[in-house]
């Protein structure tokens, strides 16, 4: 239920985020990454706005207090990056669905 919730929140962040924004949301992490090569400001606020619903939005993820929205973006789309080259199916597979793992696995809660 949290994970389809973190979907459509970050969904409609990437819709929000201007004209054509409609067209990527079923893109492949491989066909994001690729993107992100010209439209890195676009792809970093993207990374943003999903870490912001996940963290501040929904409580699903315990990042650091200092980390900001933006260090937070660098170091999920690092992740992304090593994920997609050492997993080519995660790489084939929508790039939304590859942003719950990393929030969860770069800032964990422990229960």
């Amino acid at each position: 239920m949290r994970r389809t919730v973190f979907i459509a929140v970050v969904a409609c962040g990437v819709l929000a985020g201007g004209a054509g924004a409609q067209d990527t949301v079923d893109e492949s992490l491989g066909a994001f990454l690729t993107r992100c090569r010209t439209a890195q400001k676009e792809c970093m606020s993207d990374l943003s706005n999903g870490y912001l619903a996940a963290y501040k939005g929904m409580g699903e993820i315990c990042p650091p207090a200092y980390l900001s929205a933006d260090a937070a973006a660098r170091r999920e789309m690092a992740w992304l990056h090593n994920a997609a080259a050492a997993n080519p199916a995660l790489a084939q597979g929508k790039e939304l669905d590859a942003e719950w793992p990393a929030l969860h696995t770069l800032w964990p809660c422990s229960d």
